[in-house]
């Protein structure tokens, strides 16, 4: 795993902590995948929706855990995440960011507002999400 990130590293000039989350990702795909072949399909527990959401928002805006798969993103809060080498919410916006982000950094997608809210360390912990104005995206909740 350490070189494959360190060729990456060398290859792009990306920020290592963003090559780290991408070879961490593509680690649990692998692993995955394994899993499944070996055993078949293993049901993932369902993430409540009081773990992933913080209730008492305005409509549109969301508060999600930043380990989320797009998918889940996408039932909560209606926000197509676009397909890319990342399988959350976090890698989503390391990949759109290119680096490392402090709490505060935002990234504009598609009319919608993702704000890195807290960091644990080196992992996105939470994200605020501001659906576009006008928006009905907070039917979803």
């Amino acid at each position: 795993l350490l070189p494959l990130v360190a060729g990456k590293v060398e290859d792009d000039r990306a920020d290592p902590a963003v090559s780290l989350q991408a070879a961490r990702e593509q680690a649990w795909a692998s692993y995955e995948e394994a899993a499944t072949s070996k055993y078949g399909a293993v049901p993932m527990a369902p993430i409540a929706a009081a773990h992933a959401v913080v209730s008492a928002l305005p409509a549109g805006t969301f508060v999600l855990d930043g380990g989320l798969h797009p998918d889940e993103v996408a039932d909560i809060t209606g926000l197509e995440v676009p397909e890319g080498p990342y399988e959350t919410l976090a890698g989503f916006l390391l990949d759109r960011l290119g680096h490392l982000p402090e709490a505060g950094e935002q990234v504009e997608y598609e009319g919608w507002c993702l704000e890195v809210l807290e960091m644990d360390r080196r992992r996105i912990a939470s994200v605020r999400l501001v659906a576009p104005a006008g928006d009905d995206q907070g039917e979803h909740s």
